[in-house]
């Protein structure tokens, strides 16, 4: 379930073109997400959006975030919504607080509107958020709310959110089994984000538990500290659970550096999966033996990776010239550029790099690597 199209709207200084929405919504869908999220009441570009999107035919099921209004039910119907994901503070500290309203009170309301979704003809998710930090202490509410959109309202998938990404892995596979014991034959879906950094633990973890449906954002992108970022959840969902997503993993880098485009947040090199260091090797042993490595079978180049960089759609790895580079580093270098080292001092030439590197606090381009090999060689 990707929700980058809509938690966007609440990324920082984010702000998408309806055809840019558009574009990236076909981009996701052709990726093979099950559904792309917008949040239609919020602006005329994503009711434009998903109005457009609606007469594409897509696979993916187009979702509207609603607030518990028939009024949002109703403007997310008569544009193309195929799916409704209907969301309200979930925590009793929260709308107590807020609205003054009773359990009893909440869960009737809930059921209310679910059932008035599903009368528009729609697909109908009910997220109660910021339900973690209240679980445990307000467990009976939770069984009884559940259990009510479930055998009550027959919403089409319930949602449990840990809207401030604060539950330890233990956790969620409760939490997610405990929601499947009260809801055996009803989708229970996750919801999450990255304050404390464990976004894609959080939704392995929901995985694991039987979550039907892990909601993710390309790039992290969305409110805060971000959500669980979609190429992250889908590699390690793939590789280390052994469950087939649906996705084309091709695409993934792809779409993340559109992404990057669009929004203007740059990620990080190190960033899991799509971080421009991910294949970059600087380390003259790492060279070494990768490149020893590279023709060699069955490991071949992955002895010294997480994965294949072609899994993601990349299309080799990098070996650059920097403060920890070696006579492996410098070799492959030549060759590549087409200079002979033939009767150069290769050590003296490694220690000549190692120091503009150090100068440079970067890596040694290319014009200055051909500057070097030429003094060294007058010397």
């Amino acid at each position: 379930h990707e929700v980058f199209l809509r938690e966007s709207n609440q990324h920082p200084r984010v702000a998408l073109k309806t055809d840019e929405m558009i574009y990236v919504a076909k981009l996701l869908d052709e990726m093979g997400v099950a559904r792309i999220e917008f949040y239609p009441v919020i602006s005329m570009e994503d009711r434009e959006a998903v109005k457009e999107l609606s007469k594409e035919n897509l696979r993916a099921d187009i979702s509207a975030l609603s607030r518990v209004m028939k009024s949002d039910i109703d403007i997310a119907v008569d544009i193309g919504s195929t799916h409704i994901m209907l969301e309200i503070p979930g925590n009793p500290y929260a709308f107590t607080a807020i609205w003054g309203m009773d359990e009893e009170t909440f869960i009737n309301k809930l059921v209310e509107h679910t059932d008035y979704a599903k009368s528009r003809g729609v697909k109908v998710s009910v997220m109660p958020w910021d339900t973690y930090r209240a679980f445990y202490e307000y467990m009976d509410f939770f069984e009884k709310l559940y259990k009510s959109l479930c055998r009550d309202a027959k919403a089409d998938g319930v949602v449990t959110s840990d809207t401030f990404g604060m539950s330890l892995p233990q956790a969620v596979i409760y939490v997610i089994k405990k929601v499947r014991e009260w809801c055996p034959h009803t989708p229970v879906e996750m919801h999450g984000h990255n304050d404390f950094g464990m976004a894609t633990a959080i939704m392995l973890s929901a995985v694991m538990g039987g979550a039907s449906y892990v909601h993710t954002a390309m790039n992290g992108i969305g409110e805060r500290a971000g959500n669980a970022p979609t190429e992250e959840v889908v590699i390690a969902i793939e590789a280390l659970l052994g469950v087939p997503t649906g996705i084309k993993l091709d695409m993934l880098y792809y779409v993340s550096k559109l992404v990057e485009e669009l929004t203007k947040i740059k990620m990080p090199s190190n960033k899991a999966v799509v971080g421009d260091a991910l294949f970059t090797y600087v380390s003259g042993l790492v060279v070494d033996i990768l490149l020893k490595l590279k023709d060699l079978e069955p490991l071949k180049e992955t002895g010294l990776m997480p994965f294949s960089y072609s899994v993601i759609g990349r299309s080799g790895f990098n070996v650059i010239l920097g403060k920890g580079a070696g006579k492996a580093n410098v070799e492959l270098k030549a060759k590549e550029l087409g200079i002979d080292l033939t009767g150069i001092d290769i050590e003296k030439l490694v220690e000549e790099i190692k120091k503009e590197a150090v100068i440079r606090k970067w890596e040694v381009p290319d014009e200055a690597f051909r500057y070097i090999v030429s003094r060294v060689m007058r010397r």
